[in-house]
């Protein structure tokens, strides 16, 4: 990388657009971008939306990686916004979106590309972890059981949006994500499957997440991504009240399930030792969830949002 003969192919028309949101990101962006700099293709550009009010990113980006597409904005944007901002300045016709905190294969590119040349309109990456703390790999099961590297599942509800992908004409035609939700890539992923189309997961290029959390934090996020997660999955799916009841009345042993499902996925992956090393601190990250899930669904029985 950072060849003329590279940056001559950089200039033509891309065959895929690297889309990445950035906020307060000066301290990690350069490990996203320094992964994308070692990718085997060469066919794609990339596209980094800033919103934070500071010019580290942008002195960061545009000294050291000056084929990256740069764009200041003028005002804060939840990462689903600053995402469809990217998708605005985007040319390629497979949309790609990753974090500004991951170690990426540098086959990434590659395989993603190739998948959508097969015929596949949605994708999805594994998910590893970078650290290997006790800590940190918890807060990974916690969030990502369903895509460890190596996982035997053969079906996926969600593409987070830090290794996933999009056929251009398909994310238009569904229209793009919900800017104002943390939780815009599940409605996304709800919209695909509900047009008809399969998230595809690509095997062997795994994104290494750098989890910086500590237990009262991930507490409290889980509780509120719980809750919005859940108020919008009961207008989705236009819950009744009679619904609405019976998942209260399995509250109790709804985080007792998720920890099954997460154990499963666990073995199949051959992360088993791990799941049981990091269990408290997966119960604590699946209960705050499922607070959050509850609240929504009282709120909803009151009538209100």
């Amino acid at each position: 990388m950072g060849t003329d003969a590279t940056a001559d192919t950089r200039r033509m028309k891309p065959y895929a657009s690297v889309i990445i949101a950035s906020y307060h990101s000066d301290k990690t962006i350069a490990r996203t971008l320094d992964s994308l700099e070692m990718q085997t293709s060469t066919e794609f550009e990339t596209i980094v939306v800033n919103s934070s009010p500071e010019t580290i990113t942008a002195e960061l980006v545009k000294s050291r990686y000056p084929w990256v597409i740069f764009h200041q904005h003028s005002h804060r944007l939840l990462m689903h916004a600053a995402r469809n901002y990217g998708v605005n300045m985007a040319r390629g016709c497979l949309l790609l979106f990753t974090d500004p905190d991951l170690d990426l294969s540098r086959y990434w590119v590659a395989h993603m590309t190739q998948a959508h040349r097969a015929g596949h309109l949605v994708l999805v990456g594994e998910m590893d972890c970078a650290q290997k703390s006790w800590i940190e790999l918890g807060i990974h099961m916690t969030k990502y059981h369903f895509l460890l590297p190596g996982v035997r599942r053969k079906h996926f509800g969600i593409a987070p949006t830090a290794s996933a992908g999009y056929d251009r004409s398909f994310f238009e035609k569904i229209g793009k994500f919900s800017g104002a939700l943390v939780c815009g890539d599940a409605l996304q992923s709800w919209k695909a499957v509900q047009s008809g189309e399969l998230i595809y997961c690509i095997r062997g290029i795994p994104v290494r997440h750098v989890h910086g959390q500590t237990l009262s934090r991930l507490a409290n996020e889980r509780r509120k991504r719980g809750r919005e997660f859940m108020l919008e999955r009961i207008k989705a799916e236009r819950w009744m009240k009679r619904k609405l009841r019976k998942h209260i009345l399995l509250f109790p042993i709804l985080p007792l399930y998720v920890l099954l499902v997460a154990a499963r996925d666990a073995i199949g992956a051959r992360w088993f030792l791990r799941f049981l090393w990091t269990l408290p601190v997966q119960i604590v990250g699946q209960l705050f969830w499922c607070f959050g899930e509850l609240e929504a669904q009282l709120i909803t029985m009151r009538g209100g949002r």
